[in-house]
């Protein structure tokens, strides 16, 4: 298991202010390092591959978050994209088996 940094990086334009995170999981059971996420609005996750998203308030303990339309967990089998229901200060992926990737797109709200 290793801990993976996420890529970070910002929309270019004025008109779409969004935070995109990418996390590379290279192996099941890597856990991506946990983002403070507290002053951003709608959030959406896609994934490569096999993984959950888990959020935590308090950066310790962490949960697994729903998917905001269904209310199922966001635990992926296989490819997809969702749209994240709770409004968590951290969030996290965690890999389930095999290599995948994990991009969070989160709006800015300043």
């Amino acid at each position: 298991m290793a801990i993976i940094n996420p890529v970070l990086s910002e929309s270019a334009s004025v008109y779409d202010k969004f935070n995109i995170s990418v996390w590379s999981l290279l192996a099941g059971g890597d856990v991506g390092a946990s983002l403070q996420m507290q002053l951003s609005g709608d959030r959406s996750i896609q994934v490569s591959g096999a993984c959950t998203i888990e959020g935590s308030n308090d950066g310790v303990t962490f949960f697994t978050l729903n998917d905001a339309v269904a209310g199922a967990p966001l635990v992926f089998a296989g490819a997809g994209l969702k749209q994240i229901f709770e409004s968590t200060r951290f969030i996290r992926p965690t890999g389930v088996v095999g290599a995948v990737e994990v991009t969070l797109l989160a709006k800015r709200q300043f």
